[in-house]
């Protein structure tokens, strides 16, 4: 009996141990605490990285503003565009016969750009040809309103 009575009275206290070391450990105070310790770390480690990352990144355009200063600094710049062949040297790279400068005109070498018709002109061409209003719109890239509205008015 005296063996069940010391039995009883370990395992009571052991209970009242641990029961006051669990509530300790897993008091919602003490978990609060472990998660802010956690965040904390984590806070830190992310601070770290980027921290690491901006001065990658900063070292990097550093060296890309060397190569373009570098790369500057061997083109030559040209300040003026090359020089156009005289009337003198189309005359003779040409081979015609010696009459004076005044004689030979630098051939026209214009291209008039094309003259491009209004939307209006071409739906009367497309209407003129038998197109239906669906068609001329879907041609054009136009509203069939739009198109609708160009036939009324021609």
């Amino acid at each position: 009996m005296t063996l069940g009575i010391i039995l009883v009275c370990v395992n009571a206290a052991l209970w009242v141990f641990f029961f006051a070391r669990f509530s300790r450990r897993f008091s919602p105070e003490a978990m609060l605490q472990d998660l802010r310790e956690e965040v904390d770390k984590l806070i830190l480690e992310n601070n770290r990285t980027t921290d690491r990352n901006v001065t990658l990144i900063e070292a990097r355009i550093r060296e890309l503003q060397a190569l373009i200063e570098e790369a500057d600094r061997r083109t030559p710049r040209f300040a003026a565009p090359p020089p156009q062949p005289t009337v003198m040297a189309e005359y003779f790279s040409a081979g015609l016969p010696m009459g004076g400068a005044d004689s030979v005109k630098p051939p026209d070498t214009r291209v008039e750009p094309p003259q491009e018709k209004s939307v209006r002109d071409r739906v009367a061409e497309y209407a003129a040809a038998g197109m239906s209003p669906e068609r001329i719109a879907y041609e054009l890239s136009v509203s069939l309103t739009e198109v609708q509205i160009y036939l009324s008015v021609v």
